[in-house]
């Protein structure tokens, strides 16, 4: 078995390369219901390439087993430690491929001086080659479907009616992209919200993210066709105290994804996360005809919002876990102890 790992931002990476990572996403996103957006490979290339232009320190890497693309991996340094991201065919394998990736995953920690990597993975595929490795998972996170066809549209306009009416105090507001003004607070928002949001490990390193890490990601959007859009409720002070929001390519916008929600901790109960997830799913909508369906990756633990995804009509679609894992773990992998 020859396993090859390439670094996709690499300039002697070829055009066949980079059609067989179009092939592994599509065929991921055909068979597994991925969340990948359909394009010409030539598109793919340059959105790809632009994230080192906008994050110097990311790495995207193709993984080809006997010559085929079978996983990729992408990581980012993020606050205090590693963020990993990868996706691979279900018979990727356990064996040489796994080992390759331990070793490259390995050497990205040391580079950066990382003594552990954080992952969200919504399947099952990836899981266990997170697992494989040693990482210890944190929380339970399954992905969720909701489709226009099925959504609970009555139930979702009926909110829009009674939950505005029994909070004049918040003014509802909608942006297609996030005003720059706004970057300190939503961040501000985003950390404290991923802080205070239920889960099984109290002992796991909060994400994290800046005012420059928002900035970086909106100059990609700008170059890439990309959307965020942000359902934000304002209070008298005209602060955002409650938001939700959804990034999705403008290129293919048949799927949104619904990112965070989140209500500042003293205004919670009166319903307003179902006023803002409403609001955007159905903004969404309009905005975008072609737009046929949203995906969400929740926590097992966060019952709250399980409870607003079902009576929205979300439905399972996978399972999967958040993951910490330690470069000892890793080195322990790659030894064979273990």
């Amino acid at each position: 078995m020859l396993v090859e790992i390439k670094d996709l931002f690499d300039a002697d990476v070829s055009d066949e390369d980079w059609r067989g990572y179009d092939a592994l996403l599509a065929g991921l996103h055909d068979e597994y219901g991925a969340l990948y957006a359909r394009q010409p490979w030539e598109d793919l290339k340059a959105k790809t390439l632009s994230q080192r232009e906008t994050e110097a320190r990311a790495h995207m890497d193709l993984l080809l087993v006997d010559g085929s693309p079978a996983a990729w991996l992408g990581f980012r340094p993020l606050g205090e430690r590693g963020n990993l991201m990868l996706d691979c065919v279900a018979d990727f394998g356990l064996g040489q491929p796994a080992l390759a990736a331990a070793e490259r995953i390995e050497a990205l920690l040391r580079r950066y001086g990382f003594d552990r990597i954080f992952a969200m993975l919504p399947d099952r595929r990836a899981c266990e080659l997170l697992e494989s490795w040693g990482a210890g998972k944190l929380n339970r996170v399954d992905r969720y479907r909701i489709r226009r066809s099925t959504a609970e549209t009555a139930t979702l306009h009926r909110w829009l009616e009674e939950i505005p009416a029994a909070n004049p105090d918040l003014k509802l507001v909608l942006w297609s992209e996030l005003p720059p003004e706004r970057f300190a607070r939503l961040a501000e928002l985003f950390n404290t919200f991923f802080r205070e949001m239920p889960t099984e490990r109290e002992d796991e390193i909060p994400y994290e993210v800046d005012v420059e890490y928002m900035r970086r990601s909106a100059t990609w959007r700008k170059r890439n066709d990309g959307h965020f859009y942000v359902a934000a409720l304002l209070d008298e002070r005209d602060e955002i105290v409650a938001y939700s929001c959804s990034p999705f390519s403008g290129a293919d916008p048949g799927t949104a994804y619904q990112a965070m929600t989140g209500v500042e901790s003293d205004r919670r109960g009166r319903g307003l996360s179902k006023w803002l997830k409403a609001a955007l799913f159905l903004r969404i909508g309009q905005d975008f005809p072609t737009n046929t369906e949203m995906v969400t990756d929740m926590r097992a633990a966060n019952a709250p919002i399980l409870a607003v995804n079902a009576a929205m009509g979300y439905q399972l679609a996978s399972e999967g876990g958040e993951y910490e894992l330690s470069l000892a773990q890793l080195v322990a992998f790659i030894s064979g102890d273990h």
